[in-house]
């Protein structure tokens, strides 16, 4: 019937100005977390962001690119990189795979597993294979790897030059690098004090 038709109409219209709302919502999340972002509020940052992915029927992309930014933020920013790769991989395991911020995750992972393969070579005392491991690390494209797994890769490459190849001019030159390009990062500490103690 007419009236029928009417209902379903009004009901599915209703429905649309509900979802049309709910994108708004989470859209303003979003843009919000990235404001906080800008004043350099990290951990409020991953807070709203950790909302949004609470919140009901944001869309796919935007939950995707949320869970992303969320392990950036600890990768880079507030350097816990157990955080990050958890982060990371609630991205791959949650979203559709192909999105863009799911194969960026992805990505993400493959520098972590690299990181764990250089510390499985350690453990086999094949010092080489970890030193060339933790430096392919060190040396990835700063725009598409973790600030503090660089950090931790420039430093344990050091160390290892240090203690295990007694090779001191690398592991001054492999400290160095950590203390210029890493601030902010708790292996600059660590560094310095290494560096120190070799020039002594």
């Amino acid at each position: 019937t007419v009236e029928e038709a009417v209902a379903e109409a009004a009901v599915e219209e209703a429905e649309a100005a509900a979802a049309a709302e709910q994108d708004l919502a989470c859209q303003e999340t979003y843009n919000l977390s990235q404001e906080i972002y800008k004043a350099e509020k990290y951990e409020e940052t991953v807070t709203i962001l950790e909302k949004l992915l609470q919140m009901e029927g944001c869309d796919e992309e935007l939950s995707s690119k949320s869970q992303y930014y969320i392990g950036w933020n600890y990768g880079n920013k507030q350097f816990k990189l157990d955080a990050a790769r958890e982060s990371y991989q609630k991205a791959v395991e949650n979203y559709t795979s192909g999105i863009k911020y799911v194969e960026k995750s992805k990505e993400k992972l493959a520098h972590y597993k690299i990181s764990d393969e250089a510390d499985a070579a350690y453990y086999e005392d094949d010092f080489q294979k970890a030193v060339e491991l933790r430096e392919k690390v060190a040396r990835l494209d700063e725009k598409k790897s973790d600030k503090g797994l660089r950090a931790k890769n420039q430093y344990l490459a050091g160390y290892i030059y240090q203690f295990k190849l007694n090779d001191q001019d690398k592991a001054k030159e492999a400290y160095q690098k950590v203390i210029n390009n890493y601030a902010g990062s708790g292996y600059v500490a660590k560094a310095e004090a290494k560096l120190k103690a070799l020039q002594q």
